[in-house]
């Protein structure tokens, strides 16, 4: 029997997911051996070995979790769909990025357009 569910699917996916997992969990041991190192009843090594521990015991976690059938089913079925995606071509963004540039300009101008009429119309009336 394999420790590893499903060898070889969604392997980029459950790199990806699973290096997330340790940057942050890694970024909080961290943070964690910084507040420990201020206190003065908390040794030097203890600071250094609580966040190495809880670290690595953290790493054994995300291994079980991205094996874990149903996590691992959805990383699966979601690198698969991923490769059927039809990304578009370099010319179709540039299409698409134009016509939204042209469409923020004219409502820019639209708005300002009717914001000068408002405005010039409440200096005749009087009340601005």
């Amino acid at each position: 029997m394999s420790i590893i569910y499903k060898p070889g699917q969604g392997k980029y996916a459950r790199i990806a997911a699973g290096g997330f997992l340790a940057f942050f969990v890694g970024y909080g041991c961290i943070s964690l051996q910084g507040v420990l190192g201020q206190f003065e009843e908390v040794s030097p090594v203890a600071a250094r070995a609580i966040p190495v521990g809880i670290f690595l015991v953290s790493l054994a976690v995300i291994a079980l979790v991205m094996n874990y059938p149903r996590f691992a089913d959805l990383l699966i079925e979601t690198e698969i769909e991923i490769g059927r995606v039809v990304w578009p071509t370099r010319n179709e963004v540039m299409a698409s990025a134009m016509v939204v540039i042209v469409a923020v300009i004219l409502m820019a101008a639209l708005l300002y357009g009717a914001d000068w009429l408002l405005l010039m119309i409440l200096r005749i009336i009087g009340l601005y």
